[in-house]
């Protein structure tokens, strides 16, 4: 059975031997018209021609019938984050308090979209007030994150709206079935929020990953060194990181005032301290 989270909805109750080329093009069409970035559909069709050639050697199918399909080529760009007043003015512009709550987390905890459309309220702990990510597209993407008590606030009374509340259930979903909760959905809710409140998207702004994208350079921008970043935002790569401190404009001048403070043995880094005199038969000489 293939266990990646779009890839098992798609293909998991499909015998390998019914499946078609035309189903693996179909999956990647459709998860790029859903809005997931062209590097996370090329993952998903790599995942799947490796499993398919794994089936084929051991001969459950006569082929690879992912052979051919091209893998969609990511765009490299870094993402455009909202301001904070744009984010102010779109919270009370939702009429769909679902959307309106999802918003929320994106912006305040960074997690993927896959990762919060993945949440089950069993990952929600409302006591230590923090939401833990079980399945991530890395392995250093499983990981606990911090919420503030309004977005842990909201989430409870989410749930007590919910006709879906069970440990078990998605925190966001389909109000009728309890599936998972669409990003076209979300998308046209984002719209006509901006729409109310009088907010121009850029062109070419990606919803939820745009969204990551603000919530983590907001996080830059407050302070956060880029190791609480990287272990928030659950990159397998500080390079990936770091990517969103220059995208902040973050230098770090605390940091650099603290580690001089350290290093030159005084609280203040306006000055150097002074020479030590060499000559005197008490000061290590090193080379």
């Amino acid at each position: 059975m293939i266990q990646e989270a779009g890839l098992e909805d798609a293909f998991g109750p499909t015998r390998l031997e019914q499946l078609r080329p035309s189903e693996v093009v179909g999956y990647r069409t459709r998860m790029l018209d859903d809005g997931f970035a062209a590097a996370s559909v090329a993952r998903d069709l790599a995942i799947l021609h490796s499993f398919l050639d794994w089936a084929t050697m051991k001969e459950y199918v006569p082929r690879n019938v992912s052979d051919g399909v091209p893998y969609p080529k990511a765009a490299q760009r870094e993402g455009t984050p909202l301001t904070p007043a744009q984010v102010q003015r779109l919270l009370p512009a939702f009429d769909d308090e679902q959307a309106r709550i999802y918003f929320l987390l994106l912006v305040l905890s960074g997690v993927r979209r896959a990762e919060a459309q993945a949440l089950r309220w069993a990952d929600v702990d409302q006591v230590d007030q923090v939401i833990r990510v079980r399945k991530s597209k890395t392995r250093t993407g499983v990981r606990s994150i911090a919420i503030v008590p309004a977005l842990a606030d909201a989430l409870a009374e989410h749930r007590n709206r919910s006709p879906f509340q069970g440990d078990d259930e998605y925190v966001f979903c389909n109000p009728e079935t309890g599936s998972k909760y669409r990003a076209s959905v979300f998308k046209l809710a984002l719209e006509a929020a901006c729409t109310l409140a009088r907010v121009d998207l850029p062109d070419g702004f990606r919803p939820q990953h745009d969204l990551r994208v603000t919530s983590i350079t907001s996080d830059a921008i407050a302070g956060a060194t880029p190791t609480a970043l990287k272990s928030k935002a659950g990159h397998s790569s500080m390079a990936t990181t770091e990517r969103y401190v220059k995208l902040a404009g973050v230098v770090f001048r605390s940091e650099a005032t603290a580690q001089a403070a350290r290093l030159l043995g005084r609280p203040s880094t306006n000055s150097l301290p002074d020479s030590p005199d060499l000559s005197e038969p008490n000061v290590a000489r090193t080379a």
